[in-house]
């Protein structure tokens, strides 16, 4: 259920679906704020949002398929939308999506070289890294730079709002040590 301090992301490419509205309406009388896509300058949908989000597209190649064009910007906006809350979520580190669970060897591939990369070892070091913190690629990280164990590795991040980067703050400013990554 929709309430205050929620926020509800209204999309359609003609600004104008009924039931996009609605969910706009609604969202904004209970309080929610309200940002909302589209794809034509000055609609109801754009009117009714707290925050408007125009992505002015040309007509589609074949009428009447708005998959082609609005479609695809949406689709870029919504990309950059997921990155930068991933971002803000503390879930990427130098490039890498430290939020990551290697529960496969593939996955357990790219949490070596992530860990590797931001701790500065060899992969194969990393790779124990992560077998010891079950695929956690944040702790491993904090194991690889010298956490003693994961427990304690899982309290820092805690301590750090989850985010590695502050996490590897502290253990630079507790040692002394200046590190690649932090």
């Amino acid at each position: 259920m929709v309430r205050e301090g929620d926020l509800v992301l209204c999309v359609s490419a003609s600004g104008s679906t009924p039931y996009t509205l609605a969910v706009a309406k609604t969202a904004s009388q209970r309080g929610a704020k309200v940002v909302a896509m589209s794809n034509n300058a000055a609609t109801p949908l754009l009117a009714a949002a707290d925050i408007a989000i125009l992505l002015e597209t040309p007509p589609e190649v074949v009428a009447g398929s708005t998959r082609m064009g609005a479609a695809t910007a949406q689709k870029v906006a919504f990309n950059m939308i997921s990155t930068l809350a991933a971002v803000m979520l503390g879930h990427v580190h130098d490039g890498h999506m430290v939020n990551l669970r290697a529960d496969n060897a593939k996955l357990r591939l790219r949490a070596a070289r992530m860990v590797a990369d931001i701790a500065g070892i060899g992969e194969e070091e990393a790779a124990a890294a992560v077998e010891r913190a079950d695929g956690a690629v944040k702790i491993a990280v904090l194991l690889a730079v010298g956490v003693p164990d994961v427990a304690s590795a899982r309290t820092l991040l805690s301590q750090s709002a989850d985010t590695l980067r502050i996490a590897l703050a502290t253990i630079e400013k507790g040692s002394g040590k200046s590190m690649k990554c932090a």
